[in-house]
């Protein structure tokens, strides 16, 4: 997905990089770059959040909606995943060329966010009634893909966290949604068991979080992890055709979660902001 050329001088000159624990913009290697966030910015949304992160530029609203329940599961809601790409975010979108990053960045966040939403207490009738949030996921402007995942995990975790939706309740008389008058009486959404993503991305033999369009030419593989407030992976994906051996994974996945908590930290410590920068 990289649209960076990169010559094997420049692949060297990473690796030995790497190897040193100096990266060419003077990270080291397990080390991300600070992100800017703002929440609750889309007026005609539930919530809202827009996220950036290097290179990466990410908007996410989350819109709620009353329907019916799966047939599956007539007490739980639904939690739906959308993505879209501006075609001037990356020259790799010209055309359909970013349909298959969209799709893809969707069944990752299906799978790690899914699993640890409460869907029941989006349950307004059982049976009957359920809340359906429908959470698009706009990429304006894209870097490398490590480093969009993992903007999309703080951008859809946030602006969830900003959601709030009607007080709603089923009149069990009448057979009816009783709204509330008061256009405030508004309830938010349970995000304490939320993952975050982190990816790391082989560079030789060694790994780097957070990287960059020149990284991710040099690099044949890379793997996300969502991981939740209590350092529990919840989902893992393999990305790139290049071959990820266990036992080098094994010996940083501590360092890959230690970074996971200390990103949770961060953002629940942020988000009591109304609008927050970091």
């Amino acid at each position: 997905m990289s649209h960076v050329f990169v010559s094997e001088g420049e692949k060297l000159f990473l690796l030995h990089s790497v190897e040193d624990d100096c990266r060419i913009d003077g990270r080291k290697c397990l080390e991300s770059r600070r992100f800017k966030l703002e929440t609750g910015i889309i007026a005609n949304c539930h919530g809202s959040c827009h996220v950036r992160i290097g290179n990466t530029d990410l908007l996410v609203g989350v819109k709620a909606n009353v329907g019916p329940p799966d047939s599956e599961d007539l007490n739980s809601g639904k939690v739906i995943f959308a993505a879209d790409c501006s075609a001037n975010a990356s020259p790799v979108f010209e055309g359909r060329g970013g349909e298959e990053l969209a799709a893809e960045l969707v069944i990752i966040l299906t799978k790690s966010f899914i699993p640890t939403f409460d869907l029941r207490a989006l349950c307004v009738a059982p049976g009957k009634s359920v809340w359906i949030l429908t959470v698009d996921i706009l990429i304006l402007e894209f870097g490398s893909k490590p480093n969009l995942i993992d903007a999309a995990g703080i951008a859809v975790k946030s602006a969830l966290f900003n959601t709030r939706i009607p007080k709603v309740s089923f009149d069990q008389e009448i057979e009816e949604l009783d709204v509330p008058e008061d256009p405030s009486d508004l309830v938010s959404l349970d995000v304490s068991r939320l993952p975050l993503l982190v990816t790391a991305t082989k560079i030789g033999g060694h790994f780097v979080v957070d990287a960059t369009e020149i990284e991710e030419a040099a690099s044949t593989s890379s793997v996300v992890f969502a991981v939740d407030p209590v350092g529990q992976v919840i989902h893992t994906k393999m990305l790139g055709s290049g071959t990820l051996y266990m036992d080098p994974l094994k010996e940083s996945w501590q360092h890959f979660k230690r970074l996971a908590l200390n990103l949770h930290d961060d953002l629940d410590r942020l988000l009591q902001k109304d609008s927050v920068v970091t």
